[in-house]
């Protein structure tokens, strides 16, 4: 069995029109990391169609083919600067490790989406 990766980990960041889809944390895995995507960018749109949660975001990767060059929309940094990244879908067999992990960056990111999700409430 083969499913779709992607390399992210993502949480929802409440905000007053509804929630952040924010990179929480990547693997190398996937195809994020090699296309640039950062821990804490915003997921704004998957080949166009917005990200709304959390759930949409893996309903979009489970539907893409593997080996499919996608259009990822990211906000990034304070000013929320958007950018349009291309990410490859792969597949793997491997077990899903994904957040099971915790290296200090991954630490630090975690404290700043803290930090962020109490600025926001």
């Amino acid at each position: 069995y083969q499913r779709r990766v992607h390399g992210v980990e993502v949480v929802e960041v409440p905000c007053p029109h509804g929630v952040l889809v924010t990179v929480k944390g990547l693997t190398p895995e996937g195809g994020a990391v090699e296309a640039g995507v950062r821990v804490l960018d915003r997921l704004v749109k998957w080949n166009g169609v917005p990200i709304r949660s959390k759930s949409d975001f893996g309903l979009l990767v489970s539907q893409a083919e593997v080996g499919s060059l996608v259009k990822l929309q990211v906000e990034r940094g304070p000013k929320n600067r958007s950018e349009l990244i291309r990410v490859e879908v792969k597949a793997t067999t491997a077990p899903r490790t994904v957040g099971r992990t915790t290296s200090p960056l991954r630490s630090a990111a975690l404290k700043d989406l803290e930090r962020l999700n109490m600025g926001l409430n």
